[in-house]
């Protein structure tokens, strides 16, 4: 749904709320109006995503194939991705993710990789993606200690480098099962 039919919707909603209502004088109607047209509109701002991506062809397709790996329903994994033009991207808040830079880049790795990769996007997963993400969105990036968060991911993924700085990421089955749990853990929080 556009923004300007979104808006519309939710302007004729809440003037049909409003109406029914019993208001004596028009200021307090004009702010009850003012009221519940911001609420809706704030309530739906994360649905026009959903609606674009039901619209959107070949993003049922990454739901459902996510959905049967990792054996979690589509509504849950609506709740961690978004996905536009073939572009990955989380939802997820820093606060949904742990305290720690370590464990926090494990699992924007684990959320971004797998997802990349059972959508088909790409074989291997660049640990600049995940550098970048890190430092930019979620503010967990560990200049000094990144190599090494990069290289304790080998019990949930294969690793291969190709030079010193540059290094690509491959989901293995246990990463699959952890990012499982991630999941759950993340959607539980919302």
């Amino acid at each position: 749904m556009l923004k300007k039919d979104l808006l519309n919707e939710c302007l004729k909603e809440a003037k049909e709320m409003v109406d029914s209502m019993s208001f004596d004088e028009p200021e307090v109607k004009a702010a009850a109006l003012t009221k519940t047209l911001e609420l809706l509109v704030k309530s739906a701002g994360s649905e026009p995503q959903s609606n674009e991506l039901q619209n959107e062809s070949g993003n049922n397709e990454f739901f459902t194939k996510l959905s049967r790996k990792l054996d979690l329903a589509i509504p849950l994994l609506k709740k961690v991705y978004f996905v536009k033009n073939e572009e990955v991207s989380l939802l997820v808040k820093t606060s949904d993710l742990s305290k720690s830079m370590r464990a926090a880049t494990r699992e924007i790795a684990l959320l971004i990789t797998a997802a990349r990769q059972v959508a088909g996007f790409e074989d291997e997963t660049s640990n600049q993606l995940i550098k970048e993400l890190c430092n930019k969105k979620y503010r967990c990036y560990d200049q000094k200690n990144f190599s090494t968060h990069i290289a304790d991911l080998r019990d949930v993924m294969h690793i291969r480098t190709e030079n010193s700085k540059l290094k690509f990421l491959t989901i293995a089955e246990p990463g699959y099962e952890e990012l499982k749990i991630l999941i759950g853990r993340i959607t539980s929080q919302k």
